[in-house]
């Protein structure tokens, strides 16, 4: 590998333009036209947005009806949030490893908020969820994550529903980290709200959405947009949309739906395609053979008699929902496949979970072996692409220098604090010794990382540590 080549392993902060996205995105931006304008360019604009619109509904299966664009990720979680009280809700609970956004929409929301602790894997305390339940008679709105942004461990966001729809409440689910790594269905879930982020799956940056499945009707009187105006987005968010960055964004999640090739129908079986993910999910529910102008009739405040309704959703268990699709039928770990001649091809570029997870356990096994780093969460169930770790005595912010200087990308904590290296509110909800917290690095793969870049990162964290030693 050349040396003057840069190894980006930062793909939980952004992830590279996909093609796809960018060949889309670059003929839109040969088109003139305002959406909401009535003449024949606004009309091609609104096509625009409409189709990416039905491929962001395609790869979550829901109705286009419940896609609503946003700025990104973080407003996506702040209109969630902002919804609790109109919805009837009487308090908020809020796990205390939640991105800062979804914190900082619930310390500005006017209702009270607990804060939901998290073991010492980084899961969501069940225990404690209980326990917060059983404190009040309000009815609460969980906010509960898929996926940490800063450790890959998977949440229990099954169970934590159920125990929430069992006291009549509500939940939102940020699966910024997820959507497009792995398959997500908001419904099976059992959600009422669910946000993602573009730039997370390849799209680009400055765009997200959230899926609606509570009060979806055009003229529900119940709901609180975050900004005012125009009325775009049924009324959710004003503002002329952003037509190349949604187009871009539905790109992406066709690309991310299996293989890089979404099919216009369902498979009987996900197993029929090459999935990105590894993994054989069951079936989404089947809204893709609805007609096309599904969100078209609601712009002329009506909804199809046929539009799937959010009443019929049922919580399922955290392994049934969503452990089993990210570990039944995987392929084994790294050194398994070693031992049957297996492994990772030392030229070959990694594109699904299953590969990444492997340059993971490789990078882990060295980690732990030769320069007694910690992983956190390493007990927990996690996205195959992340590590989390710690090496005693390499503070973080030398050690993202040290990386960054020798061509090498790595994160220490979230991305979406300005650049500064903060403390991670998350390890310290893990009970992680803030002298051991302040040497956490993330390693996020993805597309494009090999089996080479992960010796070259051990090669210079080791050369660290043996200048710490002397």
């Amino acid at each position: 590998m050349d040396s003057n080549t840069r190894i980006y392993l930062d793909h939980n902060a952004t992830t590279p333009l996909r093609a796809e996205a960018r060949a889309a995105m670059e003929e839109a931006m040969g088109r003139m036209g305002n959406p909401s304008s009535p003449h024949a360019e606004g009309r091609r604009a609104r096509a625009l947005v409409d189709g990416a619109r039905e491929q962001v509904a395609e790869l979550l299966g829901v109705s286009p009806l419940n896609v609503v664009f946003t700025g990104g990720g973080a407003e996506a979680n702040a209109l969630a949030v902002a919804q609790a009280e109109c919805l009837g809700a009487g308090r908020l609970l809020v796990g205390a490893g939640e991105h800062a956004c979804v914190l900082a929409a619930a310390a500005a929301s006017s209702l009270p908020c607990r804060m939901v602790g998290l073991d010492g894997d980084g899961r969501l305390d069940l225990a404690d969820l209980e326990a917060a339940l059983g404190e009040s008679e309000e009815v609460p709105f969980l906010a509960c994550m898929l996926a940490n942004n800063e450790t890959g461990v998977m949440q229990p966001v099954g169970e934590a529903i159920a125990l929430v729809r069992g006291v009549g409440g509500f939940a939102h689910c940020d699966a910024v980290q997820g959507v497009g790594r792995m398959p997500v269905f908001p419904e099976a879930l059992g959600v009422d709200f669910c946000a993602l982020s573009a730039h997370k799956m390849g799209g680009p940056s400055g765009v997200g959405a959230l899926v609606c499945l509570r009060e979806t009707d055009v003229d529900a009187p119940r709901f609180v947009p975050l900004v005012g105006g125009g009325g775009q987005e049924r009324g959710w968010r004003s503002g002329t949309e952003n037509v190349v960055g949604i187009v871009g964004f539905g790109a992406a999640a066709g690309a991310s739906f299996c293989g890089g090739h979404a099919p216009s129908t369902p498979p009987s079986s996900f197993a029929e395609g090459s999935c990105m993910w590894g993994a054989k999910p069951p079936t989404p529910p089947n809204h893709f053979s609805r007609p096309p102008t599904l969100f078209a009739a609601a712009s002329r405040n009506e909804v199809p008699k046929d539009a799937p309704s959010s009443q019929t959703a049922t919580a399922r268990p955290f392994s049934e929902s969503l452990g089993d699709l990210c570990t039944k039928d995987a392929p084994a770990s790294l050194a398994e496949r070693s031992s049957s001649g297996g492994g990772v091809p030392e030229d070959a570029p990694s594109d699904d979970l299953a590969s990444l997870g492997a340059l993971r356990d490789e990078l882990e096994k060295h980690l732990r072996g030769e320069m007694g780093a910690v992983i956190f969460g390493e007990r927990a169930e996690r996205m195959a692409h992340v590590s989390c770790f710690a090496i005693p005595g390499l503070t973080a912010e030398t050690a993202v220098m040290r990386l960054d200087l020798a061509g090498i990308a790595v994160g220490a904590g979230s991305a979406c604090s300005s650049g500064k290296l903060a403390p991670s509110h998350v390890l310290a909800a893990m009970g992680v010794p803030s002298d051991l917290a302040r040497c956490a690095l993330r390693v996020s793969f993805g597309r494009g990382n090999r089996r080479e870049h992960v010796g070259r990162l051990l090669e210079c964290l080791a050369a660290a540590v043996r200048e710490i030693k002397n």
